[in-house]
């Protein structure tokens, strides 16, 4: 699911490789919250995720928002509020313009922080 409908959010929807978790694509900025001036608090992004239709209360999520997981970032908001592992970057995340890219930390290699 993606949340916001600038292009490059969904850019990185259309494009990122699924891995078993149910994604969520957000902006997040540098201070570990979502972006402002994107209007998405971690509060209404947490109920946008409890109401999908097509999520499975029990599958673990990975936020695709850039420092969601840092020291100071909303990752373990979500998992408390909604009770599931909730992997999330602790720096700036992105996917190549290319249907079924990996999703890629700055500074890591795939499937780390």
């Amino acid at each position: 699911m993606s949340i916001g409908d600038d292009p490059e959010t969904q850019r990185v929807r259309d494009n990122v490789r699924n891995e078993g978790h149910h994604d969520v694509v957000v902006h997040g900025s540098s201070d570990g919250w979502p972006a402002p001036g994107h209007g998405h608090p971690p509060e209404q992004i947490v109920e946008a995720i409890r109401n999908n239709p097509h999520r499975d209360p029990n599958q673990p999520i990975r936020l695709l928002a850039c420092h969601s997981g840092n020291d100071v970032g909303w990752a373990q908001h979500v998992a408390d509020r909604l009770g599931v592992p909730v992997m999330a970057p602790v720096d700036a995340v992105g996917v190549a313009r290319r249907p079924d890219s990996i999703a890629r930390v700055r500074g890591h290699e795939p499937g780390e922080g």
